[in-house]
Formats: C-alpha cells, sequence, structure tokens
C-alpha cells in the first residue's frame, strides 16, 4: 500500500525554491534514512508528508490512514509539563490504572462477602470480566515496558520522580522519543533522534527501531545508526530528491554508478544528436526531393525524441585541512591520578595514561562520566570556581601547543560577520606584517568552507549551527598547531561535511585528543579508545598493577562494548516476550468465548480440545511472565551496577 506519493512536485517559499520535479512513493514497511546538506529541505519534504505544508504546484498523495497512524518527533522537540517522568508516561494508560483500581475494590468487597453468598458469585463474575478485560488491554506489561524504554534512553530509577520541567532540553527530547516509541503509531518519522543520546541509548534505539514492524523515516547524520535501522537511502540534493533501495554504506556505491550511467547516456545522446544534425545539414546541401524526405523524416526523430537532462554533479563539499607549523614533541600528554568531583558529584578519578605523537584517542563514556570536562580540563577551560574540583595533575609535552574546538560553538559567538572574524583571529595585533594573511585568500579559504557571496558577511549570531562548526573548524585549521582537541566537531555537520573532516584528520600529522558520539566517525580514525567512565570509581589493584590506577582504555572500551550488546540483547528478549505474552493473551481469550458458546455445549470432543488449548496457553503465559521478572529482574541489576 503507497502511504506517501509525489509527482512533478514543487515546494517553494516565495522566490526561494526548495523541492522542485520531486517524483516520489513510500510504501507500507518502508524503512528510509533521509540524508543531505544542511538546508536542503529535508525536514520540508517531511511536513509535506504530513500535511503541515501544502506543495505550490504537482501533486501529492497521502493515505487516509496516515494521519491516525503517524508519530513525528521534530527536531530538539521536547514535553513542556509539571508532571513527573514517571507520571507523564502513565497518563495515556490512565484505563489501565482505573481498571487495577477496580479489581483491588472487588476483591476487598470479596473478602468481605465471601463465596458462599449470591452477591459473592457476582463479585467473582465481575471480577473475571475486569481481569481479562485488565489482561486484553497489556495491564500485564505496561509498566515494564515504561520502565524498560525510559531506562534504555538513559533514565535511571532516581529520575522517574523528577518533575518534566526540571530537564534540560535534551532530556525533553529524550522523553518525546521515548512517548513515540511507547505509542501505537503504525508510521514513525524521526528527524535527528540520535541528537541528545550517548552510545548506549543508540543502541538501544536501533534495537527498538530495527524490530518496529511498522514505516519507518528517519532524517539522521549519524551513519551508523542509518546503517542498523534502515533499508533504503532518499537523497535530497539539488532541490531534488533521489531514492536507493539500499542502506547508507551501500548507498554511496549506487550513487555513484548512478551518476556515471546518467553521465555516459547523456553523452551518447548528444553525439547521436549531432550526427543526426550533421546528417541534416549535408542533405540540405543537395535540396533535391529525396534529400528533403530524408531531412523531414530524421527531424521527425528528434521531435520525438526523450532528451535526457545534462546531469548536476553532486554538489561540492566543503574542503578544509590540517597543517602545523611546529611538530611538537614525541611525547604529548602526560595524565596521572587526575580526577574530577563536584560536592555529591563524582565524574572521574584516577584517570592515568599517555599519549604519544600521531595517536587518534578518543575519550568515551555515557553522557555525563566526564568527557567535556576532562578536555576543558586539559585544555585549560575550566572556570576559576571549577578548578578547585580537580585532583591529580597532567602536563602537556615539550612544544605541544594546541588547537581546541568547543562544543558549545562559543569561539564563535558575537556580533560580528564571518569574514571579520575569521580575519580578526588570523591577522591578530603584533603579528608581524610579513606574516598576515591577506583578505582575498581569507575569502577564498571561506568559500572552500561553504560561505560564498554575502555569506561571508552574515552576523555569527545569524549563522546556524552547521555554520558554526565549519568556521570553528577553519578556524583551528589556521592555528596550525600539532595538537587538536575536538569536543564533538560533528555534532552539527552534514554527512559530507563529516567525511571532509575525516579526510582531512586522517591526513593529519599531528595528535588528536576528541570526543565524539559519532561511531561512524570514530571507527575511522581511532588508534585508541579510553573509556573515562571506567575511572569513576575506585577498584582493587591487581598486584601487577600500578598504584596509580592505570588501566587499559582499549581493553575498559570492549568490556563496555560487550556489556552494551548484552543489555541490547535482553531489552530485545523482554520487547519479544512482552508480545508474545499479549499474543498469547489474545489467544487465550478467543479458547475461552468458545469454550463459553452455547453453540459448541454439546460437543464434548471440541470442548475437549478447547480447554487443552487454553491449559497449553496459559502455561506458555506464566512461562513468558516468569521470563520477563527475570529479565526485568537482571537490567534492575545492571542499573545498580552503573550499567544503564
Amino acid at each position: 500500500m503507497i502511504l506517501f506519493s509525489c509527482k512533478e512536485m514543487q515546494m517553494a517559499f516565495g522566490d526561494d525554491v526548495i523541492l522542485d520535479g520531486v517524483d516520489l512513493s513510500v510504501n507500507e514497511g518502508d524503512k528510509i534514512g533521509v540524508i543531505g546538506a544542511n538546508g536542503a529541505g529535508k525536514t520540508t519534504l517531511i511536513r509535506i508528508f504530513t500535511g503541515e505544508y501544502i506543495p505550490t504546484s504537482g501533486n501529492c498523495y497521502i493515505h487516509s490512514s496516515v494521519s491516525s497512524s503517524l508519530g513525528y518527533l521534530r527536531q530538539d522537540s521536547g514535553l513542556d509539563s509539571e508532571l513527573s517522568v514517571y507520571e507523564e508516561f502513565m497518563k495515556p494508560y490512565a484505563h489501565l490504572r482505573e481498571l487495577e483500581k477496580q479489581i483491588a475494590e472487588t476483591e476487598e468487597r470479596m473478602i468481605r462477602f465471601g463465596d458462599g453468598e449470591a452477591i459473592g458469585h457476582v463479585l467473582s463474575g465481575k471480577l473475571s470480566d475486569l481481569y481479562e478485560k485488565y489482561k486484553e488491554q497489556g495491564g500485564l506489561t505496561y509498566e515494564s515496558r515504561v520502565r524498560s524504554t525510559l531506562n534504555g534512553l538513559g533514565f535511571s530509577g532516581s529520575d522517574f520522580q523528577r518533575n518534566v520541567s526540571t530537564l534540560s532540553g535534551g532530556q525533553k527530547t529524550r522523553l518525546a522519543l521515548a512517548k513515540l516509541i511507547l505509542s501505537d503509531a503504525k508510521i514513525l518519522i524521526l528527524d535527528e533522534p540520535t541528537n541528545h543520546l550517548d552510545e548506549r541509548s543508540c543502541e538501544w534505539l536501533e534495537g527498538e527501531l530495527s524490530a518496529f514492524a511498522g514505516t519507518l523515516i528517519v532524517i539522521s547524520h549519524d551513519r551508523a545508526f542509518l546503517d542498523k535501522v534502515t533499508k533504503k537511502t532518499l537523497l535530497i540534493e539539488r532541490s531534488g530528491a533521489f531514492l536507493y533501495n539500499a542502506p547508507y554504506s551501500k548507498y554511496s556505491e549506487l550513487r555513484k554508478a548512478d551518476l556515471e550511467y546518467r553521465q555516459k547516456c547523456y553523452i551518447q545522446q548528444q553525439r547521436e544528436i549531432a550526427r543526426i544534425n550533421a546528417f541534416i545539414e549535408n542533405q540540405r546541401k543537395w535540396n533535391r526531393e529525396r534529400n528533403i524526405k530524408a531531412v523531414d523524416s530524421r527531424l521527425k526523430y528528434l521531435d520525438r525524441m526523450e532528451l535526457i537532462d545534462k546531469p548536476q554533479s553532486p554538489e561540492d563539499p566543503p574542503a578544509v585541512s590540517f597543517e602545523i607549523d611546529v611538530p611538537g614533541g614525541k611525547d604529548v600528554l602526560f595524565v596521572k591520578d587526575l580526577g574530577f568531583a563536584y560536592p555529591g558529584n563524582e565524574l572521574f578519578r584516577n584517570l592515568s595514561f599517555e599519549i604519544h605523537k600521531g595517536e587518534r584517542v578518543f575519550i568515551t563514556g555515557p553522557n555525563g562520566s566526564g568527557k567535556t570536562t576532562f578536555l576543558k580540563v586539559i585544555a585549560n577551560r575550566l572556570t576559576p570556581s571549577e578548578k578547585k574540583y580537580v585532583s591529580g595533575s597532567f602536563k602537556l609535552g615539550v612544544n605541544t601547543a594546541f588547537a581546541y574546538y568547543s562544543q558549545d560553538l562559543s569561539d564563535v559567538s558575537g556580533e560580528g560577520s564571518v569574514f571579520d572574524a575569521l580575519y580578526d583571529m588570523v591577522n591578530y595585533p603584533g603579528k608581524p606584517a610579513a606574516l598576515l594573511v591577506p583578505p582575498l585568500k581569507i575569502r577564498n579559504s571561506l568559500a572552500a568552507m561553504g560561505f560564498r557571496g554575502p555569506d561571508v558577511f552574515k552576523s555569527l549570531s545569524e549563522l546556524s549551527g552547521g555554520e558554526k562548526s565549519r568556521l570553528q573548524l577553519l578556524m583551528i585549521s589556521y592555528k596550525r598547531k600539532p595538537l587538536l582537541i575536538l569536543d564533538e566537531p560533528t555534532n552539527h555537520l552534514d554527512i559530507a561535511s563529516r567525511e571532509v573532516l575525516e579526510d582531512a584528520l586522517l591526513k593529519f600529522e599531528g595528535t588528536l585528543i576528541a570526543v565524539s558520539h559519532d561511531r561512524y566517525f570514530r571507527e575511522k580514525l581511532a588508534t585508541r579508545v579510553i573509556d573515562i567512565s571506567s575511572y569513576a570509581e575506585p577498584e582493587a589493584k591487581a598486584d601487577n598493577e600500578p598504584a596509580s590506577g592505570i588501566r587499559s582504555g582499549r581493553e575498559d572500551y570492549l568490556k563496555q562494548k560487550e556489556l552494551r550488546s548484552k543489555i541490547t540483547k535482553l531489552r530485545n528478549e523482554l520487547k519479544r516476550s512482552e508480545e508474545t505474552l499479549k499474543q498469547k493473551e489474545a489467544e487465550s481469550n478467543e479458547a475461552e468465548k468458545a469454550i463459553s458458546d452455547p453453540a459448541i455445549a454439546s460437543d464434548h470432543v471440541r470442548l475437549g480440545e478447547l480447554y487443552e488449548t487454553k491449559s497449553t496457553l496459559d502455561e506458555e503465559m506464566l512461562t513468558l511472565m516468569s521470563r520477563i521478572d527475570e529479565i526485568n529482574a537482571e537490567l534492575d541489576a545492571l542499573s545498580k551496577d552503573g550499567a544503564l
């Protein structure tokens, strides 16, 4: 069944054409990843699908079932509520809470009246009806499902009683995502769902969406995530939409082959047209009757020919390179017993390791484990009041100057223009005249990073997150330092920009220390990984372990990865068990209804089969409920151990 379809669709805002000539169909059950540069029109297309925008021209069809079965997560949309997290998530289950109340009241009345009296029999029947209704509507599993979903998105039991209004913007967005996962939506449209998720939550979400049986459309720059949850890739580029029947990792190969094929067809047709025109010109010189007929025949052939548009080359990605003025020494960073603890909140302790020239080290750990704080410590970016919470020591190597990329993009804030910000940083006061960078070279650098024409005079306050990221990376490239300290450099970048940054860092001859939730980015670059959460608690030292508490970052990372895999498997099993339990409940209810059917009351053979079926189903349900309890207990144990 086709859910969305458009033909020759155009979407324009005034003179600004965002989408043009779009031919596209989305079928029920499709799992599509939507990619494209920032501002290409991805969200605009989604809002046409949801009915928020009406196309300027062309045809657009939306199936009537979409409005009642659609769940839509906007980018950075979050809940706004004065309820606690748990209360907010119990709202959709008010009918089940009411049934629980009625069941409890009926049980109390039965205890008062006993089974022997007539009213006791009435109450017993009422209790049976209430319980069956409760089971049919998912009463046995809804609480464990809510807790599992919240845990999967990084909310611990202590968070359940916090008011939603006190949460950060990222936490509110995660709650909005959790409500969608728990909903009965058959179509999910998610706009950058991994923006505020750490790696563990991403893996949990991947498991949920991989098991989702409905239709999924997801806008994301997270390539690892797209590979796990989508089967098709929709590229939005140059106002067009191009759908490929492959996930992201295979899409790029198909895209390249597609462009080469279109270019080949275009060239062949142009050669054919040129050959026919040359023939026509030659025939006209003779100007005889048969020559005129030949000319008319060829002209009619050209009129009937369906012309192939000249394929447009892919949009030029930004360009950046990181060069070094003064190479540093072999030893880049020494960290010994480093710790950071706010009153009542220790982030890490006994952090000890060395980093040497040429390494690309990634600091990992869940949200709140202190990754950004660690980078701020070594980059001397802490406020005076924060420095008092640091313990231990660190030391940069000889001649190890560094450039720092701030996650909050604070280095590109203010009211100045893009050009002025870069010019003033590069040509700082006191810089020798011979080393000053001319304005033309700066304009060319900005153009290479996507700032062309009037964009170079835009105020910094007007820039999008992606534009600020590109400008900050360009600023860092001009510093030409042997050590780069990068805190979430890909956060606001589209896929093309991320790939450019990856290539530039692979060619960089210095040392990299970085934090990134982008697994694709990290796995392509990292020569070493240190899981900072391994240092949050002291551990017993082995006989051969140094007193400083030095641990293998790679070993910790692998252990954490194995643990996360175990958690993901448990959650997927929990979801499957709950779904199977719901199915068994429905089958048991059908069998019970059949037993009560007067039409087969005298068919003892059929009744015997039904009783046996119901007995088997009830036993299977008890086994499933027992397993669900076991899984929840395992997940709770992992939560207490700090794994969730």
